[in-house]
């Protein structure tokens, strides 16, 4: 279901006009990175440490990018 939810965003993101999607996924979930690959989402190269909440570890994100026009 989860392909599909995201699959029904992202059209309705391109019916709101929007160019693309952009989305954070944490660097060392291969599952989730390969899930969004599969929906077409490419790397674009950029990444950022987030803190979840305050006083946690900093975790390593990726940024992925989706042409929707």
């Amino acid at each position: 279901y989860g392909a599909q939810l995201c699959t029904v965003a992202l059209k309705m993101l391109q019916a709101m006009g929007y160019a693309q999607a952009l989305l954070w996924v944490l660097s060392d979930n291969l599952q989730a990175r390969s899930f969004y690959e599969r929906l077409g989402f490419q790397l674009t190269g950029t990444t950022r440490l987030e803190e979840m909440y305050e006083g946690s570890a900093l975790l390593s994100e990726v940024l992925y990018a989706k042409k929707l026009q």
